[in-house]
């Protein structure tokens, strides 16, 4: 499986975020991406993923698949799933209901797995019975997200802001999970975090870099460098 981004321009409405740049991924990939506040990270992601009102010119290929051809529904289709910086509740639709409607088979077995999976996230009885999200602490959502990946297996997982809302169980559960999937499965996995630490326990094999509206490919060793140095020794 491959990803091959060519970004010409990126926009939403009359802010320019990026321009000229170009990488391209395949799977066991782990990338984390990195930037200043601002640069466009969790912008790039929801580009990707089909978000209507932002503006990208260019070309992105999952294998034969040109996504920007496609809507937000067939993107996900294709395999494409994107984790919230902020995820939403929804009411009137509980945590189990959602997922029955994304993955077509036989409900009861769906039911099974599903509830197999929730150990792992250590939720409250009942969690697939509750609305989805209502009620739920920040780390409590962005786990429901990771337990919604590991139902759906996507070919590209989109993780926005890693470490927002999760306390130090909660990193290493999150942590864990993400390794484990990324693992058992032929996926590419990207994720914007900020906390340097627990972005090298995910220990990424590639880094993308967004700095002065252009995304730069280092490697994981570029992480050393923005610890001891921070992001502005690599201006470029």
């Amino acid at each position: 499986m491959n990803l091959k981004v060519t970004i010409d321009s990126l926009s939403i409405e009359d802010n320019h975020i990026l321009e000229k740049s170009q990488f391209e991924l395949a799977s066991g990939d782990v990338v984390a991406i990195v930037g200043p506040n601002g640069a466009g990270k969790s912008t790039l992601l929801h580009a990707i993923a089909g978000r209507e009102d932002i503006d990208i010119q260019g070309s992105v290929k999952l294998d034969d698949t040109e996504l920007l051809e496609e809507d937000i529904t067939d993107r996900a289709k294709a395999g494409v799933f994107l984790s919230w910086q902020n995820p939403p509740a929804i009411g009137g639709v509980s945590n189990f209901g959602l997922m029955k409607e994304i993955i077509k088979e036989d409900i009861l077995q769906l039911l099974k797995s599903y509830k197999s999976k929730l150990g792992n996230y250590n939720f409250p009885a009942g969690w697939e019975k509750r609305n989805f999200n209502e009620g739920a602490s920040g780390g409590e959502r962005k786990k429901n997200e990771l337990l919604q990946m590991s139902m759906i297996k996507p070919k590209l997982a989109m993780l926005d802001e890693i470490d927002s809302g999760l306390d130090v169980d909660g990193i290493k559960t999150y942590v864990e999970e993400v390794q484990k999937y990324a693992s058992e499965n032929d996926c590419i996995i990207m994720f914007v975090g900020h906390n340097l630490d627990v972005i090298n326990k995910i220990n990424p094999n590639k880094v993308l870099y967004i700095n002065n509206k252009t995304v730069m490919t280092e490697t994981k060793e570029f992480l050393q460098t923005v610890k001891v140095k921070g992001f502005n020794a690599n201006n470029t």
